[in-house]
């Protein structure tokens, strides 16, 4: 299966402390790939569109100490209604991710984060058969 997409964005330095990316996307699939609880795999779908947002930002608190954030948000329907109000099961509408990093003279980097996956439709697929 193909699939298409694009993505447009930018990227800035802001008071020598701050970085901020964002970008807006949109990907077409012929074929989405499903799993299937049933049979333990995955299985060939129908085809897709999904589109979103996403942005980044990153903090220098201190030379050796930076701050972080992504936010992440996407939908994803299939183009050809299969039920559930057209929603890709499990496709997180969405993500985000903070944290602090600390990096040594040395090299060595020690990061604590925190991940967050937000709402997933979901469509039984034990349903269908």
């Amino acid at each position: 299966p193909r699939a298409w997409g694009g993505e447009v964005g930018t990227r800035l330095h802001l008071f020598s402390r701050v970085d901020f990316a964002a970008a807006l996307w949109d990907l077409y699939l012929q074929s989405e790939q499903v799993f299937d609880a049933d049979d333990d795999s995955t299985e060939a779908a129908g085809p897709t569109n999904r589109y979103g947002l996403d942005l980044e930002l990153r903090y220098e608190i201190l030379p050796w100490l930076w701050a972080d954030g992504d936010l992440e948000l996407a939908h994803a329907a299939y183009t050809q209604d299969p039920g559930n109000a057209n929603a890709v099961a499990l496709a997180p509408t969405r993500t985000a991710t903070a944290g602090v990093t600390a990096i040594h003279p040395s090299g060595w980097k020690a990061r604590l984060g925190m991940r967050y996956v937000g709402d997933r439709p979901y469509t039984p697929t034990c349903a269908a058969h």
